[in-house]
């Protein structure tokens, strides 16, 4: 998804929403992570990342590593 929409500093709900539902991620988290950022209609990309990997860190640990490997390249 980063390297779908990584160079879009704002993008839609929807199509982060399409992207995530295309990657068969939980529609709940999703919600989630919109509701703690309180994200509606056009988002900054990097703050949907970041609250997205925050949440993600709790559950898979090598998820910031990755996330700065991803940053980097």
């Amino acid at each position: 998804m980063f390297f779908q929409l990584g160079s879009k500093k704002v993008v839609q709900v929807t199509a982060i929403e399409a992207k995530w539902h295309d990657l068969a991620l939980p529609k709940e988290l999703f919600d989630e992570l919109l509701r703690i950022g309180n994200l509606t209609g056009e988002i900054e990309w990097l703050k949907f990342f970041g609250i997205a990997c925050s949440s993600l860190a709790e559950v898979c640990p090598f998820m910031f590593c990755y996330t700065c490997a991803v940053k980097a390249n």
